[in-house]
């Protein structure tokens, strides 16, 4: 999966990002040090991405813009089984007030996303 999301993410500098089963199912995998293959979990995974990036309506719209490429990239590849959260550095308002940007897709067919208008669906803020 590493190539996919290096590939899909390329105006956004990312900061860190994790990939793991849920549901439990590392466990029954023995899964350790080694994370498995997507295409040998058969339970969810889920994928978490941190940007070095700030919150501004530029890199919001990139942000949407690289989900949407990403999920279609991870559709063509057959993963479909996928939790997701990207998230922008926070913005802190003028009254000193943080404020939070990210994305959350979770528990839902991916075939149902194929544009950037469907992953605005998806967007947190806080």
């Amino acid at each position: 999966m590493k190539p996919v999301i290096e590939d899909s993410f390329a105006t956004l500098s990312i900061q860190d990002y994790s990939v793991h089963p849920v549901y439990g199912i590392g466990h029954d995998l023995k899964v350790g040090k080694e994370v498995p293959s997507y295409k040998e979990v058969k339970t969810g995974v889920e994928l978490s991405i941190r940007f070095k990036d700030a919150w501004t309506e530029e890199n919001e719209e990139k942000l949407i813009a690289e989900v949407a490429s990403f999920i279609e990239r991870a559709h063509s590849k057959g993963i479909k089984n996928i939790s997701m959260r990207f998230f922008l550095q926070d913005k802190v308002m003028e009254d000193g007030r943080i404020n939070t940007f990210s994305i959350l897709i979770e528990d839902i067919d991916l075939s149902t996303i194929q544009t950037k208008e469907d992953v605005k669906k998806y967007i947190t803020t806080f």
